[in-house]
């Protein structure tokens, strides 16, 4: 065999293994896919969550009506803040 046909025979064998890597994975992401029933709510086992927000009077973020969008500019940050029922912390989250 010349360095020609090496080299196509090399590519026909790397073009092979690629198409059975793409089916292996597919065939994973099909079986992996499953359609799990939603589970109901229980039933008077519901809390009371009270939710409040402070906004300083220099915030500027836009709020469009007809499409019920904020605009935010490049650095805002809008911080959670958790406590449970007795005043004690919860937790945070910090989103960007």
């Amino acid at each position: 065999m010349d360095d020609k046909q090496l080299a196509n025979n090399q590519i026909k064998y790397t073009d092979i293994k690629l198409k059975l890597f793409i089916y292996a994975l597919l065939a994973l992401l099909v079986a992996g896919c499953t359609r799990d029933p939603l589970q109901e709510p229980e039933k008077g086992g519901g809390r009371r969550v009270i939710i409040s927000a402070t906004i300083p009077a220099e915030t500027r973020v836009a709020y469009d009506d007809d499409r019920l969008t904020l605009s935010w500019e490049k650095g805002d940050q809008l911080l959670l803040v958790g406590y449970y029922a007795d005043g004690s912390y919860a937790g945070h989250s910090t989103f960007t």
